[in-house]
C-alpha cells in the first residue's frame, strides 16, 4: 500500500475523504476484450481502437463507440469496440503497449463512462461535477514487476473528460492498485463480492452456478456440491486463466497461493490458436475473403457460418479443433509445473477460452467454469482494492480520531 496511498500524517484527513468519497472499480485490460466492474455492475467491449475520421454521409444510427478523450496534454476522438473493426486497426499486441498513455487513456475513460451509464442510480457526482474512482488494474504475471509502477504514475491522479456519442463526463483517478491476472482471480473463488471469505456454503452457491466437468470425461453423476466444496477447501485449486493473448496460472489453497514458482504467465494464448485455425481455413478453402477477426465474429454472430459468393462454410470445426489442442496444450503444461495434478481439489478455469476448452479437457480431478468466467480478474482486483481501502480506512480513522482528540486536550 505504500505505493498506493499517501499516509503523509499531514494529509491523512484528505487521503480518507478521497477514499470514502470515490467509487471503486475494476478494469481487466484484456487483449481480446476490456472488461469492467463494480460486482453490481458489469460491461465489456472488444479491445480495439482505432483513429475516428468523420463520415462524409450522414448517419442516422448510434455509432458504438465514438470516444473523445481529453486531459492536459491532448484531445482526440476514437472509434472503440466493434464500431472500431471497420478501418485501420490498432489492438494491444504487448503490454508495453497496452499500458501507452493514449491507449490507457481511452480504455479507462470508455470503461468508466459506460460502467457509470449502466448504473445511474449508484453513481452521483462529486461537487466538483466530477466522478471520483478508486480504480484497480492488472497486468499480466510476467510484465507485473517490470511495469506495475510505470503504470500507477500513468493513471495517478488522471483527470480525463470523456465524450460518447455527445454526452460529456468527467472523471478523475483518486487511487490507482495494480494487481496481478489469474493470480487476482483466486481472490473470485476465495471471497465473495461483498469482499467476505468464503465458507463452504458459499463455495457451494458458486458451484451451483458453473460449469461442472468430472475426472478423464467420465459420465456426468448426480452431482455432490459439498463434496467437491470440501476438495476444494482441503486440497487447494489449481487456476487456468485463459486468455486472448496470455495464459497465466497459479495454485490456491485457504485463499493463499501456494507458492510463487506455481504463478506463471504464457505468452500463447487464444489468439495464438485462432491463428493456426485460420491458417488452416485458407490452407483448406483458399481466399475465403474474410480476415481473422471477421472469422472471430463469425463464430459468435452466425455460429461459425460464412458466406463467399454462392459458397457457404462452417468454420467452427477448425477452431474446435484448435480449442482442443489448447486444451491438450494446458494440461501438459500443467503437469510440467505442477506435477501431481490429482493432489488438486479442483481445476478452475477463467477467463475468455474457458467455455470453449472445457469440452475439451481430460484432467484427473474436477474442473470449473464459473458462470461468467470473462470477469473473474476483474471481480478479484475489485476484491483486492476494496479489502485494502478498508483496511486502511478502519486502521487510518481510528489512528486519526485519537490524535484529533489528543490535540483538542492540549488546546
Amino acid at each position: 500500500m505504500k505505493n498506493t496511498f499517501d499516509k503523509n500524517k499531514h494529509n491523512i484527513n484528505e487521503v480518507i475523504k478521497k477514499l470514502r468519497d470515490s467509487y471503486t472499480v475494476a478494469i481487466d485490460h484484456g487483449y481480446g476484450y476490456v472488461k469492467a466492474t463494480d460486482t453490481e455492475n458489469e460491461i465489456s467491449f472488444p479491445n480495439v481502437i482505432s483513429a475516428y475520421v468523420a463520415p462524409k454521409v450522414n448517419q442516422d444510427m448510434v455509432q458504438e463507440y465514438v470516444v473523445t478523450i481529453k486531459n492536459r496534454n491532448f484531445e482526440e476522438t476514437y472509434k472503440v469496440g466493434n464500431f472500431a473493426k471497420v478501418g485501420q486497426i490498432t489492438k494491444e499486441w504487448n503490454s508495453q503497449q497496452a499500458i501507452d498513455s493514449r491507449n490507457i487513456n481511452v480504455v479507462i475513460g470508455t470503461s468508466l463512462f459506460l460502467l457509470t451509464e449502466k448504473d445511474t442510480s449508484k453513481y452521483v457526482v462529486g461537487e466538483d461535477g466530477k466522478y471520483h474512482i478508486n480504480l484497480a488494474l492488472g497486468l499480466p504475471i510476467d510484465a507485473y514487476n517490470d511495469q506495475r509502477k510505470e503504470l500507477e504514475n500513468k493513471v495517478k491522479n488522471l483527470n480525463i473528460e470523456v465524450t460518447i456519442n455527445e454526452k460529456k463526463k468527467e472523471f478523475v483517478i483518486s487511487s490507482i492498485q495494480v494487481f496481478q491476472q489469474g493470480i487476482s482471480a483466486f481472490m473470485y473463488l476465495s471471497y465473495n463480492k461483498n469482499c467476505v471469505l468464503r465458507n463452504k456454503e458459499h463455495i457451494i452457491e458458486l458451484l451451483k452456478n458453473s460449469e461442472i466437468k468430472f475426472p478423464n470425461n467420465s459420465e456426468n453423476k448426480d452431482i455432490d456440491f459439498q463434496e467437491i466444496a470440501e476438495e476444494m477447501i482441503d486440497f487447494g485449486v489449481g487456476i487456468g486463466d485463459i486468455g486472448y493473448r496470455t495464459v497465466d496460472g497459479a495454485k490456491e489453497l485457504n485463499g493463499r497461493i501456494q507458492d510463487d514458482e506455481s504463478a506463471f504467465s504464457r505468452e500463447k494464448g487464444l489468439h495464438n490458436y485462432h491463428l493456426k485455425a485460420f491458417e488452416n481455413i485458407k490452407q483448406q478453402l483458399g481466399d475465403i475473403g474474410y480476415s481473422l477477426l471477421e472469422c472471430e465474429d463469425a463464430l459468435n454472430e452466425t455460429n461459425g457460418m460464412i458466406k463467399n459468393g454462392n459458397a457457404k462454410h462452417d468454420i467452427k470445426p477448425y477452431f474446435e479443433a484448435e480449442y482442443k489442442q489448447l486444451a491438450d496444450d494446458l494440461k501438459n503444461e500443467l503437469n510440467q509445473r505442477w506435477k501431481r495434478l490429482n493432489n488438486l481439489g479442483v481445476i478452475f478455469l477463467c477467463g475468455g477460452g474457458a467455455k470453449k476448452v472445457l469440452d475439451y479437457t481430460d484432467f484427473p480431478v474436477v474442473t470449473i467454469v464459473p458462470e461468467n468466467p470473462i470477469y473473474a480478474n476483474a471481480i478479484g482486483y475489485y476484491i483486492r482494492a476494496q479489502k485494502t481501502i478498508d483496511k486502511y480506512l478502519e486502521e487510518n480513522i481510528n489512528v486519526n480520531e485519537i490524535k484529533e482528540n489528543i490535540e483538542e486536550d492540549q488546546e
